[in-house]
């Protein structure tokens, strides 16, 4: 079998993470391969932001779950997503939506028709770049939930 078909069938979702960072050539590898995914109507303003920051991860991950249940109950909408590896939709103890990253990549696009499609692509390259090396990954979506807030801190609709 091809070593790059066995690599894409063989990615998973990871979300028990070490502590420690990444290489920084790993770190310049998987990034990298995010900003030459395929965009609709190859607008390529998609950006990345990569933050090694534990305490900013952890305050991001937090305000990322708190997205997931906004003015829900969590257990009115729980399902299994995984025994082996829970997600915050199986287990609620689970605070952060980044599930305690080192490394954590948001992806931003364009507020165009196919952004959700365009942030899918990034995603799915930067997990296929993590695999090859043996790296952790796991996509998250739950940003398009968030608010953008504008610079003189309103709430602006998406």
């Amino acid at each position: 079998m091809n070593a790059a078909i066995e690599k894409m069938l063989t990615r998973h979702a990871i979300r028990r993470f070490r502590p420690e960072q990444i290489s920084e050539a790993e770190l310049q590898q998987v990034p990298e391969t995010g900003l030459y995914a395929p965009s609709a109507e190859n607008n390529q303003e998609s950006r990345l932001v990569v933050c090694q920051n534990a305490e900013l991860n952890e305050k991001l991950g937090r305000i990322n779950r708190f997205m997931q249940f906004k003015g829900q109950n969590p257990a009115a909408v729980a399902h299994a997503i995984s025994a082996e590896q829970p997600s915050i939709q199986d287990d609620f103890s689970i605070l952060s939506g980044y599930y305690g990253a080192p490394t954590v990549i948001p992806r931003f696009t364009r507020d165009s028709k196919y952004r959700c499609e365009d942030a899918a692509m990034m995603g799915e390259n930067m997990l296929l770049a993590a695999h090859f090396p043996g790296l952790g990954a796991c996509y998250v979506g739950r940003a398009r939930l968030a608010r953008v807030i504008n610079s003189a801190g309103e709430s602006v609709p998406r």
